[in-house]
């Protein structure tokens, strides 16, 4: 589309770790930055902003910017993120993940730049422990009056915005995730042994639990590759020894060539309690694999049910259990799944079509 006045987009998130939102902005980056000039603030460097370097987009680290919840904090990453601003002079704010998202927010009206907010699955969302929903509503509700546009990363979260009344229907703009293709592709029926793979951060929202558990009813010549880092990495691996699971499963952490892993197995698992649109399912998706996940955010708009994969209930070992086992026994049925999300992939989920509707959304937003 272009950019013929020449604005300056400032993106902003907290964490610069390997992760969906992380590679969401990632695309955003790559995407745009030849049509306009961008900015990175965010609270550390790492997957996120080694990209923006290779491309040549103006980085600051916001210090202050972390995760963790407490007054003094907020205060000095408010002040860092009004700082920020004032020297970039941007002509739009895109926010992602809550803590920059909010902060981010007042900022930009503090200092009259419109602001844009992607929400990555709500802190609210189905799963969230009930203090924290509690929390996350009162927040995005207040958030809401200082941004021009949120968007949601799914239809799923959309609706559940309108239920908790976080804002009105005007605010409220869905545009799915979408990545760039890649020339990986899995062969689902190409071996004997079966390599399931779960890419995902380690934590409570991605529960790698409850697959180690549905792992212990499998029957068959298999194997689980967990990809990722984080807090319950350890505790992971003490499940793993207590379930005499230690020649089934490895933890490989943190991968740069997970298009490469993908096209090695032959089944894809995420049995998340609470998602926003997962970007590792569309990477699956892409691949050609069969996806098993469980039916929360807008999971059930990328898998659906028996025809590219197969849906569960959070914690639901048993049924987990049953579907990865149907898809161990069936060559046939990997192939015919995992090619069907390969079409679903190509049809709705590129990363032109997220690119074109983002920037459709800034030039609305610029023009008024």
């Amino acid at each position: 589309m272009g950019n013929p006045n020449n604005e300056a987009i400032c993106y902003l998130i907290t964490k610069s770790e390997s992760g969906g939102a992380q590679a969401h902005v990632s695309e955003l980056l790559n995407g745009l930055h030849s049509d306009y000039r961008l900015s990175l603030g965010t609270g550390q460097s790492g997957f996120l902003t080694e990209i923006a370097e290779q491309l040549g987009v103006e980085t600051t680290l916001l210090p202050n910017l972390v995760r963790h919840m407490s007054l003094s904090a907020e205060v000095r990453a408010y002040l860092e993120i009004n700082n920020y601003l004032r020297r970039s002079a941007p002509t739009l704010v895109h926010a992602h993940s809550s803590k920059a998202g909010m902060l981010g927010r007042f900022a930009a009206t503090r200092r009259g730049i419109k602001s844009v907010f992607t929400a990555h699955g709500w802190a609210f969302a189905q799963g969230v422990p009930l203090h924290r929903k509690m929390v996350g509503i009162i927040t995005e509700r207040f958030a809401a009056r200082f941004t021009e546009k949120i968007i949601t990363v799914s239809g799923a979260d959309a609706t559940l915005a309108r239920r908790y009344r976080i804002a009105s229907d005007e605010k409220l703009i869905t545009i799915h995730n979408g990545i760039p293709d890649s020339p990986y592709r899995a062969l689902p029926d190409a071996s004997d042994h079966v390599r399931i793979i779960m890419v995902a951060r380690f934590s409570e929202q991605k529960d790698q639990a409850t697959l180690l558990h549905a792992m212990t009813q499998l029957k068959g010549d298999y194997s689980l590759m967990l990809v990722g880092t984080g807090p319950r990495t350890e505790q992971a691996r003490k499940l793993i020894t207590n379930l005499k699971l230690n020649t089934k499963v490895d933890i490989l952490g943190d991968r740069k060539d997970i298009p490469e892993l993908l096209a090695a197995s032959h089944i894809f698992v995420l049995s998340s309690n609470w998602e926003g649109l997962p970007i590792s399912i569309l990477e699956a998706m892409r691949a050609g694999l069969p996806v098993i996940a469980t039916e929360v955010g807008g999971v059930n708009e990328l898998v659906k049910h028996q025809v590219n994969g197969y849906l569960t209930s959070p914690q639901d070992a048993t049924t987990l259990a049953e579907y990865t086992q149907r898809l161990i026994d069936n060559p046939r049925l990997r192939v015919k799944q995992g090619s069907a999300g390969r079409t679903r992939f190509e049809l709705n989920f590129t990363v032109d079509k997220m690119l074109n509707r983002t920037e459709q959304l800034y030039q609305g937003i610029l023009k008024n």
